[in-house]
C-alpha cells in the first residue's frame, strides 16, 4: 500500500509538470522545450525518487528520500519566486506542504512506533524533524514573487 502512495505522491508533482509544457501561449513547440529543459533534472529527480520509494519498505528510510524531495521543490519554489513565476510557487508549494504531510511525517509518525527510545533510530526521527523545521523557516522567507508570503 505504501508504495502506491509513493507513486500517488510523485505522480502528483510529475503530471501537473509535464502538463504545463502544453499550456503555453506562445509557440507550442518552442515553448516545450523550454520548458522541458528547465524541469528536465526536476522530473529526472522525481522519477529516480518515486522509483525508490516504491522499493523501500522502511519508514525511516522513505521519510529520508521524501525529505531530500522536500528539499529539491523548495529550492524550485525559491528560483520560481525570484523569477516572480507566482503560479509555479503556488502549484509546488501545494505539492510540498503534501510531500512535507504525507511522505515525511505520515512515514516518521509510522517509524515512532516501532523506533526504541535511545536507540541511533530515535536520533534520526529527531534529526528530521529538525530539517523539516529548517525548510518550514526557510520557505517562510520565500515569497511569490509579487513581495507576498507563500502561505
Amino acid at each position: 500500500m505504501r508504495r502506491f502512495g509513493s507513486w500517488a505522491l510523485v505522480g502528483n508533482v510529475l503530471v501537473p509538470l509535464v502538463w504545463a509544457c502544453g499550456a503555453a501561449g506562445v509557440s507550442p513547440d518552442a515553448e516545450r522545450v523550454r520548458l522541458f529543459e528547465r524541469d528536465q533534472k526536476l522530473i529526472q529527480t522525481l522519477v529516480e525518487s518515486g522509483i525508490e520509494l516504491s522499493g523501500e519498505d522502511d519508514p525511516l528510510r522513505r521519510a529520508a528520500q521524501c525529505n531530500k524531495l522536500a528539499d529539491r521543490l523548495a529550492r524550485e519554489i525559491s528560483q520560481a519566486a525570484t523569477a516572480k513565476d507566482s503560479p509555479r510557487v503556488k502549484r509546488f508549494g501545494e505539492h510540498l506542504q503534501d510531500l512535507l504531510t504525507v511522505g515525511v511525517a505520515g512515514n516518521l509518525v509510522e517509524a515512532r512506533g516501532s523506533v526504541p527510545a535511545g536507540s541511533p533510530q530515535e536520533r534520526k526521527l529527531l534529526e528530521f524533524g529538525k530539517e523539516v523545521k529548517q525548510l518550514e523557516e526557510k520557505l517562510g522567507r520565500t515569497n511569490r514573487g509579487d513581495g507576498k508570503e507563500v502561505d
